[in-house]
């Protein structure tokens, strides 16, 4: 009796040693699967985020284009509407058409010249009617109107003891340069006036 006892406690012993190698072995089969699928999946992430980065440079670099593209043709279109205008300006002129004999200044523009402070301006000078073929020799004066700090502050341009901006013509000028104020100065307005003998003969202005 008591060795049919021991048989059948070993029989259940062995049974129970088999069946938990079974079920470890299953557990050891089912964690490798899911290290295996972890790692796929992290690859997985890891292939994800590379797209989205792609993509979204690419959003940038379209954005940033269409952003220029924009820009460029506001510009482009500001200036043909100047250009249209100044052409109607130097018909009237070159036909005859200008009854005024007084010079004007006109097509004042203001932008920034790449370098802090720097500004080219460009302005339209015409002689006026009355003038024929007579050449027109003056100067150019810039006034600028801005804020420095918390001041109002106004320059003018070419300063006192600086050379002058001599200009000579016939009937029209487009004329163009480059003024230097200081880095901090926000301009709100430049004032462009031709000189003729020291006087102001013509002016205009231009709001920033």
């Amino acid at each position: 009796m008591l060795a049919a006892a021991l048989v059948l406690a070993h029989w259940i012993y062995d049974a129970g040693r088999n069946l938990a190698g079974f079920q470890w072995r299953e557990s050891e089969e089912e964690l490798t699967a899911l290290r295996a699928e972890v790692i796929r999946l992290k690859e997985d992430n890891d292939q994800l985020r590379k797209v989205v980065n792609v993509s979204d440079s690419s959003l940038q670099i379209e954005q940033t284009a269409q952003q220029r593209l924009t820009e460029q043709a506001r510009r482009l279109e500001t200036e043909n509407g100047q250009l249209k205008e100044e052409l109607a300006v130097f018909e009237s002129l070159a036909s005859g058409g200008g009854k005024t004999s007084a010079a004007s200044v006109s097509r004042l523009t203001l932008e920034p010249d790449g370098t802090n402070g720097a500004y080219r301006y460009r302005v339209l000078l015409t002689s006026g009617g009355g003038q024929g073929d007579k050449e027109l020799i003056g100067s150019v004066q810039l006034v600028i109107t801005g804020v420095q700090g918390d001041k109002t502050v106004m320059l003018t341009l070419p300063r006192s003891g600086d050379k002058e901006t001599r200009v000579s013509f016939r009937r029209f000028l487009r004329h163009s340069g480059v003024l230097q104020v200081p880095a901090d100065l926000h301009i709100k307005e430049v004032e462009a006036k031709l000189l003729v003998g020291g006087a102001v003969v013509a002016a205009t202005k231009a709001a920033l």
